[in-house]
């Protein structure tokens, strides 16, 4: 078995890897079912597409250049190594943050206590000292907040944005003296890293497919994937020859329609008590906004107030440092005083300031881009809802049109918006286009449409057995 997998392995490789079963016996001299064997190994090794041709062959097609299943590509090794300096800058400048601010709380508690001590016991007497005792209490919790790095609760809630999309999005922490107010402290935070977004899970399409399948009599078609996932027709048929792989299921060509769809009947054994995925439908959840500080213009203004207050004093230090020292009375000290001044309170803030402006800045460009790919990505989740509720019937422009603005909370998409896509769609998801007697393009999917027929004759069909039986044996 190995053998035959290494024979049809090295014609993958060498750019010979489109074949039908029977040409995989061929070149390995073994039997179909041999040969089946072998290709449901290579299968687990390689990316590949299945194909059935008119009159029901099936084709395995691992592509000029076969691409092994994990592996990542050299665009994602770098994004990957991008993302990590990123984090390693965000923990480190985060540590700079902290010790600037706890420096910073220090000082101002010094001058506080002794604003206080003068102000209290003056005019309250005893009273002073349980005001005294409050105030510092909460304080002492600012102070840790400083260490407290995450800016977000855990807790996820929905918003909505300035064109009607409803999104995901963490409850930030809370002030500490008004809970429906964002606390000082992530604000200083998300101003320089950005808040954090609901991210999904990178197993959340499998787990969803896993969800899917369990509720659908362990049958599944492209058409089905490119609906959960927003797969293109090519990204669909790559996902579904890993489903078939990962969930141990075996492909079936129906005889009518010549319809490939897969049969995982061992998803389906189960006690049914292990909480799985959820499905969602590609278009019922958009994107998350991608938000340069998650602050109020307020908030934002104070924070680069106080930061450019900084960078002032450090220029002026570095540049005047002479004045500076004759000012405190302080310039007959050594050389290495004054250097030690000057770092203190030049160049360290300077830095520090510098980059506390730069980060947000640089973020800036990319959150512009992100947000515009976003937009772009809730577009097509509207037109993929709009095809989908035609089930790849043909449908006019004018119909897709009026389908995806009806009732809808979310912006009115321009006439020409939707033809441009629809014909983009049209490309990615196999569909066709022709024009009718009466000038009008008519735009179908008759891939999709035999799909999404064939597999409800399918279920309708199929009789189900989850009885596992008695348990006979256990561990202890």
């Amino acid at each position: 078995m190995t053998d035959a997998a290494a024979i049809i392995e090295k014609k993958i490789l060498d750019g010979e890897g489109h074949f039908t079963r029977t040409e995989a016996a061929a070149i390995t001299g073994l039997s179909l079912d041999a040969a089946r064997d072998a290709l449901e190994i290579l299968l687990e090794k390689y990316v590949c597409r299945l194909q059935v041709t008119e009159n029901g062959d099936l084709i395995y097609d691992f592509g000029k250049r076969p691409r092994r299943r994990g592996r990542k590509t050299p665009g994602e090794i770098l994004k990957a190594a991008g993302e990590w300096l990123w984090r390693v800058f965000t923990v480190l400048f985060k540590i700079w943050i902290a010790l600037v601010l706890a420096v910073y709380f220090v000082i101002f508690v010094v001058i506080l206590f002794a604003v206080l001590i003068a102000a209290v016991f003056g005019k309250q007497g005893d009273r002073g000292g349980d005001l005294i005792g409050k105030t510092f209490s909460r304080m002492g919790r600012s102070f840790l907040a400083i260490f407290h790095w995450g800016t977000i609760t855990g807790d996820i809630g929905y918003s909505t944005d300035s064109l009607g999309y409803r999104f995901r999005k963490f409850k930030s922490k809370s002030a500490l003296l008004n809970e429906n107010k964002k606390g000082f402290i992530a604000s200083v935070y998300d101003f320089v890293f950005g808040p954090p977004r609901v991210n999904l899970d990178p197993l959340n399409n499998e787990k969803e497919v896993a969800a899917y399948l369990q509720e659908q009599k362990g049958i599944l078609t492209t058409a089905e994937l490119m609906a959960l996932a927003g797969w293109t027709l090519s990204e669909a048929r790559a996902f579904f020859t890993d489903c078939l792989v990962r969930f141990q299921g075996e492909v079936e060509v129906t005889e009518e329609e010549g319809v490939i769809y897969g049969e995982f009947d061992q998803v389906l054994r189960g006690v049914g008590e292990a909480a799985g995925g959820r499905v969602i439908w590609y278009w019922d959840e958009y994107e998350p906004v991608h938000e340069w500080t998650g602050n109020s213009a307020g908030r934002n203004l104070l924070i680069a107030g106080m930061n450019g207050f900084n960078l002032v004093f450090a220029t002026v230090v570095l540049f005047q440092y002479p004045e500076v020292l004759r000012a405190i009375g302080a310039d007959a000290v050594s050389r290495d005083a004054v250097f030690g001044l000057v770092t203190a309170l030049g160049w360290m803030p300077l830095v520090f300031s510098l980059i506390f402006f730069l980060a947000p800045l640089l973020r800036y460009p990319a959150i512009l881009r992100n947000n515009r790919r976003r937009h772009e990505e809730n577009i097509r989740k509207r037109l993929y809802r709009a095809i989908f509720s035609f089930q790849g019937r043909p449908m006019t422009i004018d119909q897709v049109f009026a389908a995806v603005n009806r009732d809808a909370p979310e912006e009115q998409l321009e006439k020409e918006t939707v033809a441009r896509w629809l014909h983009t769609l049209v490309l990615d998801l196999g569909g066709e286009t022709e024009v009718s007697e009466a000038g009008e393009v008519v735009c179908s999917f008759p891939r999709m449409k035999d799909e999404l027929t064939t597999v409800d004759r399918l279920r309708q069909r199929k009789q189900m057995d989850r009885d596992l039986g008695g348990v006979i044996a256990e561990s202890f």
